[in-house]
């Protein structure tokens, strides 16, 4: 009895297999021929006694493939293919790359190597600094100083950040100087107005040891004013400011996505010229931006302090209950 089959080299070797195993070859122990038509136009024919060696043949096929596979999976590609590819992907710059893959690490379990963990902890101080959070909005808001850059006519501009740990609500005002005052005036004229719109009570505030927030509790213009509206002030640890990780990444974050771009398209006479547009985008970043990580999980901020407050109401009544 003779079978023919066609069959290219992607299922030559199961057909094959699959006939000796069934029995199709074998007709009461006599010798069948297996006559196969080979994809090239080749015949082949064998006895059953030969049929190791068409494997052998099946399998120097196989072999043959792998390899082939083996050297397109080495193919190189050239820059710009994957500079296009970042592009598509909203992935050009390393920071973005970065914050994408300390979102798909927050979401599942990837291993990370020491060299990935050491370049997201450079772009994002808070992915190492986790264990500072807050339970509901103005449980804990961390503020920094941040040299923006200089004005010419003017000198140089800081942005005192403030930033709540719950949500990343932010907010920031410039100044010409580095003073307690000023660190104590964004409170006064920002943060607390708004919190206080919000029925929200402010509770800590974490900074890092500069001069314009430590000293004397009783001589110092910032110390008083977190007295007098009963904050608790923390401070992060000596030599570490990192710790100060939430206000960190919105520093680096403010400098690249408003700065740099502003001041390359437009020339600034004076600080509240630049307020006036750091105001804008502001409100871009807390009320329309979506934030990546695990705190507002593609949410905005403004979501995610609304929902704060509802958490707070329930901590509330099971305090009083």
């Amino acid at each position: 009895m003779t079978i023919t089959v066609i069959f290219s080299s992607f299922v030559l070797f199961p057909l094959v297999v699959m006939a000796y195993q069934s029995g199709w070859c074998v007709n009461n122990g006599t010798k069948q021929d297996i006559q196969i038509l080979v994809s090239q136009g080749k015949t082949i024919k064998t006895e059953r006694g030969d049929i190791e060696k068409v494997q052998d043949a099946l399998n120097t096929e196989e072999n043959i493939l792998k390899q082939t596979n083996a050297r397109l999976e080495a193919v190189a590609v050239s820059p710009g293919t994957i500079r296009n590819i970042w592009i598509k992907e909203d992935l050009e710059t390393r920071y973005k790359r970065l914050l994408r893959l300390e979102e798909e690490k927050n979401g599942m379990e990837i291993e990370l190597t020491e060299e990935r963990i050491r370049l997201l902890e450079k772009a994002n101080p808070c992915f190492r600094e986790r264990n500072v959070e807050s339970p509901y909005p103005g449980y804990l808001l961390s503020q920094d100083t941040f040299m923006v850059g200089t004005i010419k006519g003017v000198g140089r501009i800081y942005l005192q950040a403030v930033v709540d740990t719950y949500g990343s609500f932010a907010f920031g005002k410039l100044y010409t100087s580095k003073l307690p005052e000023t660190a104590a005036d964004v409170l006064y004229d920002r943060v607390l107005p708004f919190y206080e719109s919000q029925g929200i009570t402010v509770e800590n505030i974490l900074t890092d040891n500069g001069w314009e927030y430590c000293g004397r509790p009783m001589i110092h213009p910032y110390q008083i004013f977190l007295e007098l509206n009963d904050i608790e002030h923390r401070r992060t640890k000596v030599a570490r400011p990192r710790t100060n990780g939430f206000v960190e990444r919105f520093n680096r974050t403010v400098l690249d996505e408003f700065f740099r771009e502003t001041f390359h398209d437009k020339f600034y006479a004076s600080v509240e010229e630049l307020q006036e547009d750091l105001d804008q985008w502001l409100h871009y970043y807390n009320y329309e931006r979506p934030h990546r990580g695990y705190r507002n999980m593609g949410g905005r901020s403004i979501e995610t302090m609304e929902n704060g407050k509802i958490i707070k109401e329930q901590l509330t009544i099971k305090q009083v209950a």
